[in-house]
């Protein structure tokens, strides 16, 4: 088989990848609109920022590590203010906890109550991996130890 018309073929199960992953990126874009069965979703579906925060906060308190409100920050590429603004919210509501106090420094991490509302939109998206790019990764990924130089070229009209 010749290299063109091998490079031709992952560029047909590339474009699928790509029209996959792109679908599954509009269905969690439509899920944060639509997802707003109680407060929690409507909290931390209301912005980027503040649904990021949510998965921060789960990671925190996943692996036990709390956090600053100066290290959010730089994490999240925000102000003190805005991350000050997000914990206050959130530890009137108990979706997060402080965990430590030393001097002026405090460190927060996820409730129980925000972890689970994690898991299930984790669960959410692992079925929507699963149903639309499980397989079309598998091929990729044995396309590419076939041909480990292959690059993707869209060619010009």
């Amino acid at each position: 088989m010749k290299n063109e018309t091998l490079d031709e073929m992952f560029d047909h199960v590339w474009e699928d990848y790509m029209v996959r992953l792109c679908e599954t990126e509009v269905e969690i874009y439509k899920s944060r609109l639509l997802r707003m069965d109680n407060p929690t979703q409507i909290y931390f579906n209301s912005s980027p920022l503040k649904n990021v925060f949510a998965r921060v906060m789960a990671i925190s308190r996943i692996q036990k590590k709390p956090q600053t409100i100066t290290k959010l920050a730089s994490q999240l590429l925000v102000s003190r203010q805005a991350i000050s603004t997000i914990v206050r919210e959130c530890l009137e509501k108990d979706w997060i906890e402080l965990v430590e106090r030393r001097g002026r420094e405090k460190t927060y991490y996820a409730t129980e109550n925000l972890v689970y509302a994690v898991n299930n939109y984790i669960s959410f998206v692992y079925d929507l991996n699963n149903r639309n790019l499980y397989n079309a990764h598998g091929v990729v990924k044995d396309l590419q130890n076939l041909h480990p130089e292959y690059t993707f070229e869209r060619k010009s009209n």
